[in-house]
């Protein structure tokens, strides 16, 4: 995906449309930057349905989002949005959050001693949650929610897909 010919210039193509004097709007100090610009991990998006949150089964699935880092100076800035059409098939999507990608190098700071390798990240900007997920299942906190002032589990303590599941239900309750 990274080498894609349609990544690459979905990348510049998205540099090139920050108006001049926005680009700390997406982890950008200045323009010269956006020469450095290299890929991280892509991480794949998931969704959380609501509907279904009794169902382990249903209530986590995969998208056809990727978020892949866009990287400068081993820190990353913004994501740039991929959407795959099908297999080895990607459009570029967008770019931006800025603020999620200063929350995962704050994170990645933390875990980088422990190898953990991230697959993909959930994220629900309605009740502020954003979790990473490894490629053994476990989900790591970034933001716990709005109504997790004081939430039973170290946000840099993994859970299980099961605890995952129940914290949600929980949050999504408290929060109706």
């Amino acid at each position: 995906m990274l080498s894609d010919p349609v990544v690459q210039s979905g990348l510049l193509s998205y540099l090139e449309k920050i108006p001049p004097t926005h680009e700390q709007y997406f982890g950008f100090s200045e323009r010269i930057e956006f020469q450095k610009t290299t890929f991280g991990r892509p991480l794949q998006l998931y969704c959380i349905n609501y509907d279904s949150l009794d169902y382990a089964s249903n209530a986590i699935r995969k998208l056809d989002i990727w978020y892949i880092p866009v990287v400068v100076d081993d820190c990353n800035r913004c994501f740039l949005y991929v959407q795959e059409l099908e297999s080895s098939l990607f459009r570029v999507v967008g770019i931006g959050s800025n603020e999620i990608a200063n929350d995962i190098n704050n994170y990645e700071k933390s875990y980088s001693k422990n190898g953990l390798i991230n697959e993909a990240m959930v994220i629900d900007e309605g009740l502020n949650l954003l979790f990473m997920v490894t490629e053994n299942e476990k989900f790591y906190a970034l933001r716990p929610g709005n109504s997790c002032s004081s939430c039973e589990f170290d946000e840099l303590e993994g859970i299980t897909k099961k605890d995952f599941l129940a914290f949600i239900k929980f949050n999504y309750q408290n929060e109706r």
